[in-house]
Order: C-alpha cells, then structure tokens, then sequence
C-alpha cells in the first residue's frame, strides 16, 4: 500500500490518498462506506451594499397617504417563503395602539415619500376602518 500525505495550504485542507491494494482485499466493489470528513474549507470575501429599508424602521412608523395626513401606521410586515415582503400589516383607528385595528395591504401599493414617510396614495383613514380586520393566527 502506498499513501501520499495530505497538505495544508493557506485558504484550504487538501487531502490526496493512492492506494494500490488489490480490490478483493477491500471487499469488492460493494464495500461499504466506512466514513465521511470534510477536507476542505474555501472561503471567499465579498463586499455586499444593502440598498433597501430596514424592517425595524418600518414596523411602527406611520402611514401617509398623498394629502399628507396620517392614516395609520405600520405594525408588521409579512415575508413570503420566498423571501419578499408581500403584505403590510397596518393598524387603524384607535389611540395609541388600543383597539387599533389590524389590516392587511399588499406591499406594492405603498411609496416612499419626502424624508422617507410611508406612503399610501389614494387611501383614507375611513376607508382603511371599513377593510375587513385581518387576525393573526398566533
């Protein structure tokens, strides 16, 4: 049997092993798989710039729509199995937070406005009470 050994290079583990054992002495052909390691770890660098809104600036802001008047304000966000925000949670009505009504609006229909206010055009305090209420289910 002759074996080379493994070497350690800077950025990876790297084994290499020859043998020259007749394959009957191994079992054949269905031997089986003794055993798993990992040899070698690779890991590169890269820069990433996150271009977007933070979800925690987000949640708890308030909901404008076009006249500038507030209308709600964002109490949570939905994200998909697929990794995007679909709908926003809003909460209507109410005084500081009590008995605000939840409503659910897809993300879509939402803007960004002057100083980064949420915006909602076309959409009124009245008409977001009149929405069914949306119920989370736990």
């Amino acid at each position: 049997m002759s074996l080379t050994r493994p070497f350690i290079s800077a950025f990876a583990l790297t084994a290499e092993t020859t043998c020259s054992v007749a394959p009957d002495s191994l079992g054949g052909s269905s031997a089986p798989t003794v055993g798993r390691s990992i040899l070698g770890v690779k890991v590169d660098v890269a820069a990433v710039e996150a271009k977007g809104f933070r979800a925690s600036r987000l949640i708890g802001a308030a909901v404008f729509n076009e006249h500038s008047t507030e209308i709600g304000t964002v109490n949570d966000l939905i994200v998909s199995g697929d990794g995007r925000v679909n709908l926003a949670i809003v909460d209507v009505g109410g005084f500081l937070g009590i008995d605000a009504k939840h409503v659910v609006i897809p993300s879509h229909l939402f803007q960004v406005g002057a100083d980064e206010k949420v915006l909602l055009p076309g959409a009124t305090e009245n008409e977001l009470k009149a929405m069914p209420a949306f119920h989370f289910d736990n």
